[in-house]
């Protein structure tokens, strides 16, 4: 849901867009205004407001303007010329197909770890099996994995990639708490396996939109 936020004044709060309008040849997009922005809004000429909104890929993006209209109980807001897409990873995330699995030894034990969503950069993986009842986490953030094997595939055919180091840069437990998930960064890889993954993420991409 998106966040509508006033600078200046103490106002922020969830809202909901209601519409696309056009005034003047210039468009607009339309969300529920409350009382309380009528309030805020009632001594002030001109007010930045901030619109943050989380899109379908979960990644952050806002815009901030100073071009609102206040029409009965609705507030009309100019499109923004850009909008800032709040993306912290240097490589660009995505969901990983179905039996995409990772492979390595960690102290002496083979272990698997399901993807759920991949970039040129790393992973987010579970580890098959292991239910937070009967076993604590299996690793910690800063250790690292040498020589695992990346097991991905798309609609040409499947892939092995071996990374040579993976570091473990944050742990925590899945929303129903009964799986650690592991944040795992490629700090290690050959040039010819990079330029091979690049080429398999690119691929999930075209596939990923195709769907959209």
């Amino acid at each position: 849901m998106p966040t509508i936020k006033l600078h200046g004044v103490n106002f922020e709060q969830l809202t909901v867009i209601t519409g696309v309008k056009n005034f003047n040849n210039i468009p607009y997009f339309t969300v529920d205004l409350s009382h309380n922005f009528k309030e805020a809004i009632s001594d002030s000429k001109k007010l930045k407001i901030s619109f943050n909104f989380i899109c379908p890929d979960r990644i952050e993006h806002n815009f901030e303007t100073t071009n609102f209209i206040s029409v009965d109980n609705e507030i009309w807001l100019k499109f923004p010329e850009f909008i800032i897409r709040m993306q912290k990873r240097r490589a660009f995330r995505i969901d990983a197909p179905y039996g995409s699995k990772i492979i390595c030894e960690i102290k002496s034990t083979s272990y698997k770890f399901n993807i759920i969503n991949i970039s040129q950069g790393g992973i987010l993986g579970i580890p098959v099996g292991l239910k937070l009842s009967k076993k604590a986490s299996i690793l910690k953030v800063g250790e690292t994995i040498d020589d695992a094997v990346l097991l991905l595939t798309d609609e040409e055919r499947p892939y092995k990639l071996n990374i040579r180091e993976i570091t473990i840069r944050w742990v925590a437990k899945d929303k129903k708490g009964q799986f650690f998930r592991y944040g795992m960064e490629f700090t290690k890889i050959e040039k010819n396996e990079n330029k091979l993954l690049t080429k398999i993420i690119y691929n999930f991409q075209r596939l990923f939109l195709q769907r959209r």
